[in-house]
């Protein structure tokens, strides 16, 4: 009777069979699991200078670029979010991005695109730094910012290290997290931490690798196989 009322109660077409297997514990129990399943946050951190005039036009023409890419990621992409800043500076952009590792390659990869291009609006791209597996994120949105300020009246840092660049633009996104209301003025006050010199400075240094070198290690198999592997008889290792 059980198994009656069951079939009489789903559309035309449907199995019972496949109806009771939804309800059933294995089901339920996979469905608790899903809900404990996610993707690691991975945090990036790249420096690049602006190509061409450092006017309001270009400044908007990278804004909307990133808008549009990060807005595109999102939607066509089930993993983890996208939240960071991109500080747009007179000369330079600052990006700092956590998402998970497929979403850095497509966004590293589109930076490797634009530079190869006829007229880019970034050259000279570094990537400061990658941090794999975090707790937790600095920013709960992603967002651009346009800083109007000019930092040549600062004194000039010829020999910035990435450390140090690293632990001023941290300290930078802390101080934003800190203001209640977002008013431009104080986040140009805030902006002043940074030493545009110093990115200047590091984009063409060797120092750091370029997105496309980037992905190229990121893409190389770390399941090589020797040629001592493929001999016979196999090698034998008398000490370990």
């Amino acid at each position: 009777m059980a198994g009656n009322r069951l079939a009489n109660s789903l559309p035309s077409g449907v199995s019972p069979y496949v109806n009771a297997y939804k309800n059933s514990l294995f089901a339920e129990v996979e469905k608790q699991k899903s809900s404990y399943k996610k993707c690691f946050i991975h945090r990036l951190v790249y420096i690049a200078k602006i190509n061409g005039p450092s006017g309001d036009d270009n400044k908007n023409a990278i804004a909307g670029h990133y808008e549009q890419f990060v807005s595109k990621i999102q939607k066509n992409t089930q993993t983890e979010g996208i939240t960071g800043h991109l500080f747009i500076y007179p000369g330079c952009v600052v990006h700092l991005i956590e998402t998970s590792t497929e979403n850095l390659a497509v966004i590293l990869k589109d930076l490797s695109d634009m530079e190869k291009g006829a007229n880019p609006l970034l050259k000279d791209a570094r990537v400061l730094v990658v941090s794999h597996c975090l707790f937790s994120r600095m920013f709960t949105s992603w967002a651009p910012q346009i800083l109007t300020v000019t930092l040549s009246m600062q004194e000039s840092a010829p020999h910035t290290e990435p450390e140090e660049l690293l632990t001023q633009i941290y300290k930078l996104c802390t101080s934003i997290q800190e203001i209640k209301d977002n008013s431009l003025s104080k986040v140009a006050e805030q902006a002043l931490l940074m030493v545009e010199e110093g990115v200047h400075n590091l984009c063409p240094s060797s120092i750091l690798r370029s997105p496309s070198e980037f992905l190229q290690t990121y893409r190389k198999p770390i399941n090589i196989l020797m040629d001592s592997e493929i001999v016979w008889p196999t090698q034998t290792r008398l000490y370990w």
